[in-house]
């Protein structure tokens, strides 16, 4: 079974390599990489090029186009790979065993080839050479009979997982579902995360740590506060609720996705106080239209704003959040 690795390029050279070595030491060997350089002004590239000439052991591709963005360059990816799988990696990340992909295939083997493969990440941080694992899966999730039943309990534990990193998926999904990462936009996993669960058969989550999230980059997306992130955020909120009411999923489902996107309502109204006066006018409106979101208190977060809510109302709430937010980054 052959796994596609597909890897964007921007402003990675520092890393690029790190992240291949981790994906050359495999004990699994029936790989395909894609490197899509996208319109990267360093040697990210030119790096991936040497490594395709270099490489003999297994398949490395290398698409070069003009800067899009990593949902354009992880949708390039998609049409070029040809293994029955796909893994995406961030150029900045790596696998964190020698054997991660072994285990990852072996358990979608044992669990008749399911459309969908989860596992667990580490947040890396090179300064103190330290592996953080992230929340721990639980075998309500582990041993979920059914999708429907998976997304609830992922929802209930606070660790719906929407990045595409975490994930191995059946490159069929795309053709015959038509999901495509939106373009142009920032948080894209989110929707992108409800639509493949909405349209694939069967998703399965193990409690194996094997992708590295490596923190500290100065040019990660993720890492920074900037008002287009922000604003890209508040649109995919705004679309979430249409969204999930239109799926195929269960009564319970939606409901439990409605706190999720209860919870995406939350990180926003603790960074609103950031914007210039008149958008923060017009964003307050919008939250306050959408605070029926927060009735939705499966997600344990959203339990705990939703009882401030309830008792003290929205300005109160806002506060709040941006208080906690403010000690989390003290800490």
């Amino acid at each position: 079974m052959k796994v596609s690795i597909i890897v964007p390029l921007y402003k990675a050279e520092l890393y690029v390599e790190k992240c291949f070595e981790s994906i050359r030491s495999q004990s699994y060997r029936d790989i395909e990489l894609v490197f899509v350089d996208d319109g990267s002004p360093d040697e990210s590239g030119q790096i991936a090029d040497r490594l395709s000439i270099e490489t003999v052991d297994f398949c490395i591709k290398v698409i070069h186009q003009s800067n899009g963005g990593a949902s354009s360059a992880r949708n390039a990816g998609i049409k070029e790979a040809t293994g029955d799988y796909l893994l995406f990696i961030d150029a900045d990340d790596f696998l964190r065993h020698n054997d991660s992909l072994d285990r990852i295939v072996s358990y979608a083997r044992s669990k008749n080839f399911p459309d969908v493969v989860g596992f667990n990440i580490s947040y890396f941080y090179p300064s103190k050479n330290q592996f953080v694992n992230w929340v721990e899966y639980s075998e309500k999730i582990t041993n979920a009979p059914d999708k429907e039943s998976l997304v609830q309990e992922l929802v209930k534990s606070g660790t719906l997982p929407v990045s595409p990193c975490g994930k191995m998926i059946r490159r069929e999904v795309y053709n015959e579902t038509g999901i495509k990462f939106l373009e142009g936009t920032i948080g894209e996993d989110i929707p992108w995360t409800i639509q493949l669960f909405d349209k694939v058969t069967s998703v399965t989550y193990m409690n194996e740590y094997h992708y590295c999230y490596r923190q500290e980059v100065a040019t990660s997306v993720t890492g920074c506060f900037s008002e287009k992130k922000f604003l890209d955020l508040v649109a995919i909120i705004d679309n979430l609720a249409p969204m999930i009411q239109t799926s195929s999923f269960n009564k319970k489902t939606k409901e439990c996705l409605y706190s999720f996107a209860g919870y995406e309502l939350s990180i926003a109204m603790s960074g609103v106080h950031r914007l210039n006066r008149k958008i923060k006018q017009n964003l307050r409106k919008k939250f306050k239209n959408l605070c029926w979101l927060l009735k939705y208190t499966q997600n344990p977060k959203v339990r705990m704003v939703s009882r401030v809510y309830n008792i003290f109302g929205y300005a109160v709430t806002e506060r709040v959040l941006r208080l906690y937010n403010w000690y989390r980054s003290r800490k």
